[in-house]
């Protein structure tokens, strides 16, 4: 295994600890019982499994003196060891596979819990069962297996999306009216006690226009979830490690040599912003807004093909959706609503009674 990827890992089944390799400077000893000690990398384990947990091991570097060696340094590979507390014979199994998690499934004890999908693995699990599903049942190509899934939740989501745009929409039409408020009270400082009136009027407003500020940003908080769950899934699971798509995608589990994906999802991005109704109607929120598809591509040009496929895929459904919503609710260009029939707010700042 590279020393670069290495990691020990030892525990029981259910209950691994895993070390990275960074933090094993010299060898250390691990108490009994342990029923499994080993090393894996990001697709591949090498585990001993012993007869009798109750042995000790130790995990450590080692010094590899290699003949033709020309650095300063030379390397020390991490390196599992076991041994007894006690001269004694030892019998174990070593175990060497990929992290597929049939194969570690199968194994007695089971070791699947070796393949990590991070914090959201309650999302990512369900996500890989269902892409490999889809692969199984779709043509045997994982690219397309990728495709189909973010078309299936993308229109899953379709209904909390189409409850956001309204949301947008109500807000850009109350929008100069929140201003006004904003103007009224801009005055006061942060602290001050008549400060807190603004947050009243404002809240009163969107009451009265049924409008949830928070509204719009649920499908990004739920998506977000989602793409992180993709990324541990395209980078843990060996399947897709050379797994090609249409030619020039060598692995889906690699990044995109010629850039080609995520030049595209910039541009899919920055298109389906520029048809979204902005719930904000300050100028400035709006060119953050805007810069976010440049910053989104700058990240993703690093990172899986499969995960810039994940995400061209949902912006072109975005975008369709989008074409889709502008039709039935098209954004109006009437002037700002009142209040409740109460008079409307002055633009310029009034005082206000302590």
């Amino acid at each position: 295994m590279r020393e670069a990827s290495t990691r020990a890992v030892y525990g029981s089944p259910g209950n691994f600890t895993t070390v990275p390799e960074t933090k094993v400077k010299e060898a250390r000893l691990i108490p009994g019982p342990v029923e499994v000690a080993g090393l894996e990398d990001r697709f591949f384990v090498s585990i001993f499994l012993p007869d009798s947990p109750e042995n000790v091991f130790r995990i450590g570097r080692r010094v590899w003196n290699a003949p033709e060696w020309k650095e300063k340094e030379p390397p020390q590979p991490l390196e599992a060891m076991l041994g007894t507390t006690q001269p004694q014979a030892l019998n174990f199994r070593l175990f060497v596979a990929p992290k597929d998690l049939d194969v570690l499934r199968a194994e007695k004890p089971p070791l699947d819990g070796l393949v990590d999908f991070g914090w959201f693995t309650v999302v990512a699990k369900p996500l890989f069962i269902a892409l490999r599903y889809l692969y199984d049942h779709a043509g045997h190509n994982w690219g397309w297996a990728i495709i189909t899934l973010t078309v299936l939740i993308n229109l899953a989501m379709f209904p909390l999306k189409l409850k956001s745009i309204r949301s947008a929409q109500e807000m850009q039409k109350i929008g100069p009216v929140v201003k006004g408020i904003q103007e009224k009270y801009k005055q006061y400082k942060f602290n001050d006690p008549r400060k807190q009136r603004m947050n009243v009027e404002i809240m009163k407003l969107y009451k009265e226009h049924g409008v949830n500020p928070l509204g719009g940003c649920l499908p990004m908080v739920l998506q977000l979830p989602t793409l992180y769950a993709f990324y541990r899934v395209l980078e843990q699971a060996i399947e897709l490690l050379h797994a090609p798509w249409l030619g020039w995608i060598r692995a889906l589990s690699m990044p995109d040599h010629l850039y080609v994906l995520p030049a595209i999802m910039v541009v899919t991005m920055f298109g389906l912003q520029k048809m979204t109704p902005m719930a904000t109607a300050d100028p400035a929120q709006q060119r953050m807004m805007m810069i976010m598809p440049l910053a989104f591509g700058f990240i993703f040009f690093k990172l899986a093909s499969g995960l810039n496929l994940y995400y061209l895929t949902a912006n072109v459904v975005g975008i369709l959706q989008q074409v889709l919503i502008n039709r039935m609710m098209p954004v109006t260009s009437s002037g700002p609503p009142s209040s409740g029939g109460s008079k409307p707010v002055p633009r310029k700042p009034v005082p206000v009674n302590p």
